[in-house]
């Protein structure tokens, strides 16, 4: 099973003149990118996601204030991940029930292997639970 977990970016620079990340798919991401797209103008403790997506795997990060993201896996463990630095990211992979929880006027960016196809989301939690459960038969 793929696992979510934190992605640690090359951070180049010093205090005294910023710092860069760089994530390419021959490095850092376990996908090649194909849609990039950021939450932004969030107000206080305002919650996103509330879906999976089917095939899409993202990795999260976190440009700007605070994240909380809980995801819960196809055999219903629930593992909550804390972001709040900008050299790291987040690997979520398909099948994975996300919740974001923000902080006030976070910035949350999201490199996604799979163009958008509605069709690949699952927004509604009872039918994400019988999905997984007829893929582990």
């Amino acid at each position: 099973m793929d696992i979510p977990r934190i992605i640690e970016f090359q951070k180049i620079g010093s205090q005294e003149i910023g710092y860069i990340s760089v994530a390419e798919p021959k490095g850092e991401l376990p996908f090649s990118v194909k849609r990039v797209y950021w939450v932004y103008g969030t107000p206080e403790n305002s919650e996103r996601g509330n879906h999976a997506s089917k095939t899409g795997k993202q990795v999260l990060v976190l440009v700007s204030g605070e994240a909380e993201v809980i995801l819960e896996n196809s055999e219903g463990k629930v593992i909550t991940f804390k972001l709040s630095d900008p050299n790291t990211g987040l690997y979520v992979p398909p099948l994975h029930w996300k919740q974001i929880r923000l902080s006030e006027k976070a910035i949350i960016l999201s490199l996604a292997s799979t163009e958008f196809d509605e069709s690949d989301y699952i927004r509604d939690y009872k039918l994400f639970k019988s999905f997984v459960a007829v893929q582990r038969r």
